[in-house]
């Protein structure tokens, strides 16, 4: 397990993995699938991992005080991860992060976004979090920031960004340059399907 580079675990009952006495410090991509008893502080000493998956986890701690000191993670992908109604990326937080997805979070309410943090992101989506009404605040922070794409969010939070049109249930895409909306416009993708499998190829391990 010592020179292990890609863990998938999948898990029905609450499980404990904070005890895990040598975990692999060589591992480079980890998807948890399944409910956490409390998020498992050693994820904080793979400073080799580039892409993370947490899925139906329903951590009821912020899990971003642990991830946003790893230096080398490029994609983070959350589902139902955090029952919380507040996240906040905090300045100089998560230096490599280039794809970041959130959906489903039920009880969200608010995102923030601090000065300096998430430096070199270029993709983010927000999807099915149907408390979540407002933009994340600081989102103009993110100076790198090339598209910002959302599915199945409420029509406040589409309103906020002056779109022309608005489909319901439709992918929708905001493009960012000069840290701008392009157009104050939205485009329609073409597929809304298999979002999360596109942010999970999007980034090379």
């Amino acid at each position: 397990m010592r020179n292990l580079r890609f863990l998938k675990v999948r898990f029905l009952e609450v499980l404990d993995l904070q005890s895990l006495s040598s975990p692999p410090l060589l591992l480079q991509r980890l998807e948890l699938t399944g409910p956490l008893e409390k998020f498992p502080n050693w994820i904080s000493s793979l400073l080799n991992l580039k892409r993370l998956y947490l899925a139906r986890c329903r951590l009821s701690d912020d899990p971003l005080g642990v991830l946003q000191a790893l230096p080398n993670l490029m994609m983070l992908s959350l589902y139902q991860a955090y029952d919380g109604e507040e996240l906040c990326f905090k300045g100089g937080g998560f230096p490599t992060l280039k794809v970041l997805s959130i959906a489903q979070f039920e009880r969200l309410k608010l995102v923030r976004v601090q000065d300096g943090a998430m430096p070199h992101l270029e993709e983010l989506t927000i999807a099915e979090c149907k408390m979540l009404e407002k933009v994340p605040l600081g989102i103009e922070c993110l100076t790198n920031l090339k598209f910002f794409d959302f599915v199945n969010m409420p029509k406040e939070f589409a309103m906020v960004l002056n779109p022309t049109k608005i489909g319901d249930g439709d992918w929708m895409r905001v493009i960012f340059r000069n840290k701008h909306l392009e157009g104050q416009s939205l485009e329609r993708l073409d597929s809304t399907d298999g979002w999360l499998c596109q942010l999970n190829d999007s980034v090379s391990a």
